[in-house]
């Protein structure tokens, strides 16, 4: 998975709470002034006598003063004012890392599901799926944040090969100009296969992602680097033995638009392009258009990708 960032800008309304409850401790003096006791409201009527001339019934004025003492005052939530303008919700985040793994782990509460199909290339006659699901562990920003994820390698074996993978991830810097963030995986550290034993797959990985145009603007525009070592699946295609070489990868990815990304980036084996829309603002599905290895330089050949994939938040109230 392969978690967006997401840029706050500050609410924009002109009125708070703060400003409500300072209108309310102005109001009492008033209305406690409005309550005069009875005796208080014939001394007044005896001066409003003494200067127009006419008499005040006590009755009328006992009546008038009950009616005072029973009015309340309006209350805090009385005296909120309705924001002027009206948030809209953030746009689900692209995804930027183009089959290259990022630093951005999720965290406690956050699920997700992923499908993806390939073509053929060379290592494969026909066209295969995936399935991956996982989910968070941990707060990045406060300590540690740990991803669990497995799934299956392949739905046309009816998935007789498959793996688990842990991530553990530190957000280092988190501001409204920059988040950087590192992460570090094994994965295969547990696994099922037909087709013998599976490399033991380790990385170190590290992002940065800005905001291009600010993080108070309405599209921020999100700019995301990643970069990193790992052996196995990231070593080059040339190596003897894979799980003992050592191989660089990195990507680099900007959103066009709020629901649009492109990512480019090299693998440790190949060159991989990404384009990655995520259609609906009220549900975050994200989909991508890989192309992995355009330059056939890997056993498996340069290949298509499409994948589907749904993330959420359960501890949120609009999981």
């Amino acid at each position: 998975m392969s978690t967006g960032l997401q840029w706050e800008p500050a609410p924009q309304a002109s009125s708070s709470l703060a400003e409500a409850m300072a209108v309310a401790e102005t109001s009492q003096p008033l209305l406690s002034q409005a309550s005069l006791p009875v005796a208080d409201s014939r001394a007044s009527s005896a001066a409003a006598t003494a200067l127009t001339g006419i008499e005040a019934k006590p009755e009328l004025l006992s009546q008038a003063g009950a009616a005072a003492t029973s009015a309340k005052p309006p209350s805090r939530k009385d005296l909120l004012i309705p924001p002027l303008i009206k948030r809209e919700k953030p746009w689900p985040s692209p995804s930027l890392s183009p089959g290259v793994p990022s630093a951005f782990v999720a965290n406690w509460g956050d699920v997700f599901v992923g499908v993806s199909g390939a073509t053929a290339g060379k290592a494969r006659s026909d066209v295969d799926a995936s399935f991956n699901a996982g989910v968070g562990l941990g707060d990045s920003a406060k300590t540690v944040g740990i991803e669990l994820s497995g799934g299956c390698g392949s739905f046309k074996k009816f998935c007789t090969n498959g793996s688990f993978t842990a991530r553990i991830g530190r957000l280092l810097v988190q501001s409204p100009d920059a988040q950087l963030a590192i992460a570090a995986s094994w994965a295969n550290w547990a696994y099922w296969s037909n087709e013998g034993p599976l490399d033991q797959i380790y990385y170190g990985v590290v992002s940065y992602g800005i905001p291009l145009r600010g993080s108070q603007a309405a599209f921020p525009q999100t700019l995301q680097i990643s970069a990193g070592i790992g052996n196995s699946s990231y070593a080059p295609a040339s190596a003897v033995n894979s799980q003992s070489a050592i191989g660089g990868f990195g990507s680099i990815g900007v959103q066009l638009l709020p629901s649009v990304g492109i990512s480019a980036g090299w693998s440790g084996r190949g060159a991989n392009a990404q384009l990655s829309y995520t259609p609906f603002r009220e549900q975050p599905i994200t989909l991508n258009l890989l192309g992995a290895d355009l330059f056939n330089q890997t056993p498996s050949g340069a290949v298509a990708v499409f994948s589907i994939s749904w993330g959420r938040n359960f501890t949120t109230p609009t999981f």
